[in-house]
């Protein structure tokens, strides 16, 4: 195997238009414009909620691919310079936008408290009581969720794979059972003082189902025998039927994990039909550039409408809806090329200069190599 500094993978088609979609859904729904499908089966499948669990499921997916072609073409991975390029990638707009909170709270006051922003900082929003929520700072709780998985599963993985890739598998699986049934034992009481719906160990079944996923499509082990399944229609046809569990099933916690599987279903058909009319959509150019942007886009839609669309009278922050959106269109794209990018490219000097890219619905035992003196053009990662 090629021995270099850090290894990349190929840009996903369709998975840049699925952060946009997602993005946009959130967006859609702190304007509070799905007011009108109240109890309506076809919310719980678009509203902001299951647009989250499609960001947990594509970052699952991403980060794992992307550990496994790592190993695959260096035979180890850097855990150091995956935590660098993710904080690299994560950090900065992150810091900007409490400090933005904190200035905001300074010149207006009642834009978030004390209690509020420690959880922020800290990376535990997920974790707060009811009684400390913060309309600006209610999405910061998922990424509390992210940045728990990125502290424990690449060493797990280091762990188990590639010499007990099998364990790795069946040891995912078995958590995201223990967490749905530890999820269902717990007593009323903690839903009532804390967001136990939030907590890492229940909301990151939707990550881990998309790590499962990228392992079964990646791996050369398990590729064989899982990427006819995955090209298939009917991984196509599942994953949207439990994407829209809601229709046939009472609203119950299995309804949450059954969507979970569900996006890693369709994550895995769309690496494995890169040319279907469906994957060619969701790259078109607009799509492709909001997925780029979706990250500027989720954190500052905290801040410009907040995470609902009420308002409390006699404060000045948030400005009205619309005035918030405005401002959002101008700043997401600004950020994104002016601050962002100058941490990404950052980011990008710690990956290997010898990569493999493989194209997801070639042939099974087939791989493309691409080191840094190749004349082969490169190709881009989604994460």
């Amino acid at each position: 195997m090629p021995k270099g500094r850090c290894g990349t993978m190929g840009r996903i088609r369709g998975f840049d238009g699925l952060r946009a979609l997602a993005a946009i859904s959130v967006v859609i729904t702190h304007l509070g414009l799905y007011r009108g499908l109240a109890d309506n089966p076809i919310r719980t499948m678009i509203e902001g909620g299951p647009a989250v669990q499609l960001f947990f499921a594509l970052s699952g997916f991403l980060i794992t691919a992307l550990l496994v072609r790592e190993q695959q073409a260096f035979g180890r991975i850097s855990i150091r310079y995956f935590f660098l390029r993710r904080a690299y990638r994560i950090f900065p707009l992150y810091l900007l936008f409490l400090a933005v909170v904190v200035v905001l709270e300074q010149s207006f006051g009642d834009v978030a408290g004390t209690e509020g922003l420690i959880y922020a900082a800290t990376y535990t929003y997920n974790f707060i009581p009811w009684r400390f929520g913060e309309a600006q700072l209610g999405h910061l709780w998922s990424l509390a969720v992210e940045e728990h998985f990125y502290l424990v599963w690449p060493f797990v993985f280091l762990l188990l794979y590639p010499r007990y890739k099998r364990a790795l598998v069946t040891g995912s699986l078995l958590v995201c059972l223990l967490s749905i049934y530890t999820r269902l034992r717990l007593p009323p009481e903690f839903a009532r003082e804390y967001t136990s719906h939030l907590w890492s160990c229940f909301a990151g079944t939707s990550i881990l189902f998309g790590c499962i996923a990228a392992v079964l499509v990646c791996d050369e082990e398990f590729r064989p025998r899982f990427a006819p399944f995955f090209r298939s229609r009917t991984a196509l046809v599942l994953g949207l039927m439990l994407w829209a569990n809601e229709f046939y099933l009472p609203h119950t916690v299995l309804c949450y994990q059954l969507r979970g599987v569900g996006f890693a279903l369709l994550l895995g058909w769309i690496y494995q039909n890169q040319e279907s009319p469906a994957t060619r959509l969701l790259d078109v150019r607009p799509m492709r550039y909001l997925g780029m942007i979706s990250y500027g886009i989720y954190m500052y839609q905290g801040l410009f409408l907040t995470t609902g669309p009420e308002r409390i009278a006699g404060r000045v922050w948030p400005l009205p809806p619309w005035i918030g959106l405005a401002l959002l269109i101008v700043v997401v794209p600004l950020s994104y090329h002016f601050f962002e990018q100058r941490f990404i490219r950052v980011g990008k000097r710690y990956r290997q200069r010898a990569v493999i890219v493989p194209e997801p619905a070639q042939a099974e035992s087939q791989h493309t190599t691409i080191s840094a003196g190749s004349s082969a053009k490169p190709r881009y990662e989604n994460a």
